[in-house]
């Protein structure tokens, strides 16, 4: 499972002309799963994103979390993030959880995030969706679960 974690002002998702989602200061997921993926990827992955210092506080950088701020999230699919360019120039998606497992894993990723009482949006999966995205820094990790 992979997650590139945005620290943001703002951000929202628009789906067919019309804002779905929007939220203020917090994290942006983009939120990739791969075909071998299971649910404790999601565990892995969701206790390390509530747990990284990525918001600054009392002049400090990097000294509090997500939760520490009561910051938001809003999560969004995005199965690009298992796409592969190594081989011509249009991409591969080889490495993608089949639909119906990565919605599975998706929806897990959401419960367990809104289990731990966070101020939680997401976009809509599978959609072909537009972000609006105010960058704080900008500061933005990737996570992958193979490499925690």
């Amino acid at each position: 499972m992979k997650a590139v974690v945005m620290r943001v002002n703002s951000a929202s998702v628009e789906v067919d002309g019309v804002d779905i989602s929007s939220i203020k200061r917090g994290l942006l997921i983009l939120l990739g799963i791969g075909k071998e993926d299971t649910k404790e990827d999601v565990i892995k992955i969701v206790r390390k994103i509530l747990s990284i210092k990525i918001f600054n506080s009392d002049d400090q950088e990097f000294s509090s979390t997500v939760e520490d701020i009561k910051g938001e999230i809003l999560v969004v699919s995005q199965v690009t993030l298992y796409g592969s360019l190594s081989k011509g120039r249009k991409p591969s998606f080889d490495d993608c959880a089949k639909r119906e497992i990565a919605e599975s894993l998706y929806r897990d990723f959401i419960s367990e995030l809104k289990f731990r009482g966070l101020s939680l949006k997401e976009g809509k999966f599978g959609a072909h969706m537009h972000l609006h995205i105010e960058n704080d820094g900008p500061v933005t990790f990737i996570i992958d679960t193979k490499n925690l």
